[in-house]
């Protein structure tokens, strides 16, 4: 990319400006008041429990689940077993 001034400025690679971490949802996550519906938190390998712990205290009704062979991008990493964890959650209770 080239400045107005001529001189070239590169860009950091994608990985680097990528979605927000821990701290960034955390600081998001503190804007919410409270999550009444059900809701589902998925999370890969590499989050692990992390995404439970932080949103738990928001929601009435939380249900959990972990791809443990997944990453960042479970519909890229295990997209049957995602799949198959959100019918299981969008059945409905009866």
């Amino acid at each position: 990319m080239e400045e107005r001034d001529g001189s070239a400025r590169q860009r950091a690679p994608r990985h680097r400006t990528g979605p927000p971490g821990l701290p960034e949802n955390a600081q998001l996550l503190s804007k919410v008041e409270r999550l009444t519906v059900p809701t589902l938190a998925i999370a890969g390998g590499v989050v692990g429990d992390a995404l439970a712990r932080q949103i738990a205290p928001l929601c009435d009704h939380l249900e959990t689940a972990r791809l443990t062979d997944a990453a960042h991008i479970l519909p890229e990493d295990q997209p049957a077993a995602l799949a198959a964890l959100l019918r299981g959650f969008a059945r409905p209770l009866g």
